[in-house]
């Protein structure tokens, strides 16, 4: 039997055949009728679907802040790539496939063939495979249990050297500096 996830406007079907082995979550999750922003996650049988919205300033300020940071430093070192969320991790020594927050792989890895990359059936590439050099996973109040103790355990066994985890802050008041004259003066 699968599991049913109702969701308002429509339901999320996971076949039971995905739920038993990485090989068939793989497929599934590359040809599915999910909306595009959904985050699924698969770890030795158990799936998560993730249909929430970001909070703006503690997740998706945070996550928009390291890439950018990342990004910089990687760009001008030369030393591999960023990609913030939205790209397939898989790693099947660990019975593991997800859409970490954030992950970066080095040319290194890619030229050691720690990491390879899966193309898709219609163009570009759509998976990474192996062992990225870190994941990023930035904590909100849903994921405290999956990112502290369920994904740590399973990036350690996928062998990726460095686990970020990101606590946010209780939000801040933005700061605004934009002022508008009534006048043309």
């Amino acid at each position: 039997m699968g599991l049913t996830v109702q969701l308002t406007g429509g339901a999320i079907h996971v076949p039971e055949h995905v739920r038993q082995n990485l090989a068939a979550f793989r497929e599934w999750a590359g040809d599915n009728d999910l909306p595009e922003k959904t985050r699924i996650d698969f770890y030795k049988g158990e799936v998560w679907v993730d249909m929430g919205k970001e909070q703006l300033y503690t997740h998706g300020l945070l996550k928009t802040e390291i890439a950018a940071v990342l990004t910089f430093v990687l760009k001008a070192s030369g030393l591999g790539t960023y990609w913030c969320n939205g790209v397939l991790l898989t790693n099947e020594a660990a019975d593991l496939s997800g859409n970490p927050d954030g992950t970066y792989v080095s040319h290194e890895a890619l030229e050691a063939g720690r990491v390879t990359r899966t193309e898709g059936a219609d163009e570009g590439y759509v998976e990474l495979v192996g062992t990225p050099d870190m994941v990023l996973e930035v904590v909100s109040e849903s994921s405290v249990a999956k990112d502290t103790v369920t994904l740590r355990q399973a990036y350690w066994e996928a062998g990726i050297p460095e686990y970020w985890l990101a606590v946010p802050q209780p939000p801040q008041r933005p700061v605004s500096s934009f002022q508008q004259s009534r006048s043309w003066s």
